[in-house]
């Protein structure tokens, strides 16, 4: 799942297949996943196929909100 991806990449600095199995049932891991939700968003989901569309929103322990959004062809 893209919790358990992001989730390794926050808690061991990158994912790969070697890591997805190494790394799945790590603690620190499943705790990342658990706070991972993945949202439909309209703007996606009407560019595609024609326009590749991602977005991730984090919120800081501290409260903060940081949005990022990138687009491939």
């Amino acid at each position: 799942s893209m919790g358990t991806v992001l989730a390794i990449m926050a808690v061991h600095g990158r994912a790969g297949l070697a890591g997805f199995d190494a790394h799945y049932q790590d603690p620190a891991v499943a705790a990342f996943r658990d706070k991972v939700r993945m949202l439909a968003d309209a703007e996606v989901e009407a560019a595609c196929p024609a326009r590749w569309i991602a977005g991730a929103e984090v919120e800081t322990v501290d409260g903060r909100g940081l949005l990022a959004r990138a687009a491939g062809a």
